[in-house]
């Protein structure tokens, strides 16, 4: 059974929606014309204003949508929520309450349960830093901290590399500091495939968006195309 968690950088449906390659390939790569796909709001508070644009943007496409807002009360257990969906979509914002509140709630669990019977995994900046060992954040206060993931896939993650000029830096102190060996850093409008914990593709939505993979060699935080050219 193949695994496989898609993490984008930013943009996408919630910000960009007429730019929807990122989307189109997400689709694509469920094998079904009518996915059953499910959406959790947590990391922006269960916005309502995100919750309806969801709906907007998939359920044209063909998808049978869900959402999961755990901020309300809600009749089903989340493992009743996870049941026989094809993909879970993991909305963007505070990446530190939305890890803290899905260990309150058995989230975290049941995700990694779903991700072994072969759902795939999708998210945006707080949604796609959650699926990886580690992160870079500014989820706890000023500036910019690292996270722990349900570390799903190894290595770290950092959204918006190409928006915010702080961001880089950022992570080349963190990675010179010890605080995790590699990272892929993303623009907004990509995303990485990964099959089984492996990078197996790169997707842009617009031209030049791309990503990296920042390494440190002899004390110097090296950056590199995240899949090698052929």
């Amino acid at each position: 059974m193949t695994r496989r968690i898609i993490a984008c950088g930013g943009d996408g449906w919630p910000t960009d929606p007429g730019h929807p390659a990122i989307e189109e390939r997400m689709l694509e790569l469920l094998g079904t014309d009518t996915p059953r796909v499910l959406f959790l709001p947590t990391a922006s508070g269960d916005s309502g204003n995100l919750i309806s644009r969801f709906y907007e943007f998939f359920a044209p496409r063909g998808c049978r949508c869900d959402h999961l807002a755990i901020f309300r009360p809600h009749p089903r257990s989340v493992e009743q929520a996870l049941a026989d969906q094809d993909l879970v979509y993991v909305g963007g914002g505070s990446t530190a309450n939305l890890l803290a509140l899905w260990e309150l709630h058995g989230v975290d669990r049941a995700l990694r349960d779903a991700y072994a019977r072969g759902v795939t995994m999708a998210g945006v900046s707080a949604g796609a830093i959650c699926w990886f060992r580690h992160g870079l954040s500014n989820s706890l206060g000023h500036g910019f901290a690292p996270v722990e993931g349900l570390g799903l896939l190894p290595g770290a993650f950092c959204p918006h590399v190409n928006g915010d000029p702080h961001r880089v830096p950022a992570l080349e102190s963190a990675i010179a500091e010890g605080h995790f060996p590699e990272a892929f850093g993303v623009d907004d409008g990509a995303a990485l495939v990964f099959t089984d914990e492996v990078l197996t593709e790169v997707i842009s939505a617009r031209e030049r968006r791309g990503a990296r993979r920042v390494t440190l060699r002899g004390g110097i935080p090296v950056w590199e195309p995240a899949l090698p050219a052929d």
